[in-house]
């Protein structure tokens, strides 16, 4: 019973903890939650809009290197909301780095769409994928990480991502550390295969938190694999950097 009480307490916590970081800005007052969500899918730009349905618009404000407000937590948290409120997809409608405070301000949609439209969404996806991940939680923008793309070497540094196609027919490996004590994992391209996401940060990119990714189940320390929506709501963050950088 008191382990019961002292874990509700936690959750409680951890949930009002974000509750700053997280603003309603408008709702949808026709909106009618169908039930209890649990995805939070990511939506493209080439969805068409009429197939869904918007149920809010949210900002949330997360710290860059940020130990509690990162990237990673923010999402999640944003994600749990969002089911809250009966919504299941997202849309990433403005994102604004602002440097002096090292933070993210964003406006996202969230919308619920019904089987058909999640569908039509994932058709829309990018197929035979990979991406890999660098930090997303470290004050050390300076120091990347090594790994291996068929055996080649790479570096991959914070705040970045590679992108490496899977041929028609063929396949790509992906390997960390050395002869002894390395790990790696072999992706082979099948048809409409979504896309794969890994992080090779030693944890600072949260592994997958639902039984949205993609078939992949290992954990290493060293490469994990990554929840699609949330490697797809990065690719959009990251892409902000890049392109100012």
């Amino acid at each position: 019973m008191k382990k019961f009480i002292i874990l509700s307490v936690l959750c409680i916590y951890c949930t009002l903890s974000f509750s700053q970081e997280i603003e309603i800005l408008s709702a949808n007052p026709d909106f009618i939650s169908s039930g209890k969500q649990t995805e939070f899918y990511y939506i493209t730009k080439e969805l068409d809009a009429s197939i869904g349905t918007k149920v809010a618009d949210i900002t949330v404000r997360a710290e860059k290197s940020g130990r509690k407000n990162n990237l990673s937590n923010i999402f999640y948290a944003t994600w749990k909301r969002a089911n809250q409120l009966g919504a299941n997809a997202f849309f990433v409608s403005e994102i604004d780095y602002r440097e002096a405070e090292k933070a993210y301000d964003m406006t996202i949609e969230i919308w619920y769409l019904n089987d058909n439209a999640i569908d039509e969404n994932l058709d829309l996806y990018p197929k035979n994928l990979l991406v890999i991940i660098g930090d997303i939680n470290t004050k050390n923008e300076d120091k990347g990480r090594g790994f291996k793309i068929d055996g080649e070497k790479q570096t991959i540094m914070p705040y970045q991502y590679m992108t490496s196609p899977i041929a028609q027919n063929s396949k790509v490996s992906v390997s960390v550390g050395g002869i002894i004590g390395g790990t790696g994992a072999t992706f082979n391209w099948k048809e409409g295969r979504l896309p794969i996401f890994l992080s090779v940060g030693g944890g600072s990119v949260a592994p997958s938190a639902s039984g949205n990714s993609v078939g992949i189940s290992f954990s290493t320390g060293s490469l994990s694999p990554v929840d699609m929506n949330f490697g797809l709501f990065i690719m959009d963050v990251l892409d902000l950097d890049q392109t100012k950088n």
